[in-house]
């Protein structure tokens, strides 16, 4: 039973990690049209480093790609050998 529904949670995967990379993208993208991308001061000093928001660009997508990895394997584990049903998974995935 679990193989054969896997190949459908990993397109999930893929899917919202896609919709998180064309979200943050959109936003770099307004920002650098818009009086440029901002950085972040480290503990808002000057004299600090900064960070700039284009770290974002590969943060968010591999954080969701791993968190969203985890959730379904979790999903999976839990739901599959108690033989329960598969159905409401999406709607715990969006939310």
């Amino acid at each position: 039973m679990e193989s054969t529904q896997s190949p459908n949670y990993k397109n999930l995967q893929l899917i919202v990690t896609a919709i998180i990379t064309i979200l943050v993208f959109g936003l770099l993208l307004r920002d650098y049209f818009h009086g440029g991308v901002p950085s972040h001061h480290i503990l808002h000093k000057k004299d600090l480093p900064a960070v700039s928001n284009w770290w974002n660009l590969l943060l968010m997508p591999t954080l969701t790609w791993i968190l969203m990895g985890k959730t379904i394997k979790r999903m999976v584990n839990q739901l599959v050998p108690v033989g329960k049903n598969m159905n409401n998974f999406t709607t715990v995935i969006w939310r």
